[in-house]
């Protein structure tokens, strides 16, 4: 789903409320509900090296038998990933799986993707828990 909010710009409630969005979305269109969990969020490859964090696209992961036509395809391949426990240091952890990937020779070779594992609410924590996976398309430079 395109959004016209750059959820880096805002905090986790923003990111619930586009999050809410797609899920009413999903509903309006009678998938089943097995389409809510593992949302994402994409950033694309230009601004993912630059480290612009500039983004407006929010996905779940469906299946082949998902019956919408346009959707995006994540190929298949080697990904560098980096997990981390807390929503708020995603800019961080991404700038670290560049530097992983700079250190190792690794060429970016597609969109940066951000994945919610998991995520649960804890006790009387006002927000919360997810464990993320930051992950990014690589080749080995020749």
């Amino acid at each position: 789903m395109h959004t016209n909010i750059n959820f880096y710009e805002h905090d986790l409630n923003v990111y619930e409320y586009l999050l809410t969005q797609l899920k009413n979305d999903l509903i309006a269109h009678h998938y089943p509900q097995i389409y809510y969990c593992n949302a994402g969020t994409f950033l694309n490859k230009e601004r993912f090296l630059k480290q612009e964090f500039i983004s407006d696209r929010i996905f779940v992961f469906v299946d082949d038998h998902f019956p919408e036509k346009e959707i995006q395809v994540i190929e298949n391949g080697m990904y560098a990933c980096i997990y981390l426990d807390d929503f708020h240091q995603e800019i961080n952890y991404a700038k670290r799986l560049l530097d992983y990937c700079k250190m190792n020779h690794l060429t970016i070779c597609g969109d940066y993707i951000c994945e919610v594992l998991s995520e649960l609410s804890i006790f009387d924590h006002h927000e919360r828990s997810m464990f993320l996976r930051l992950q990014v398309p690589v080749s080995f430079e020749k």
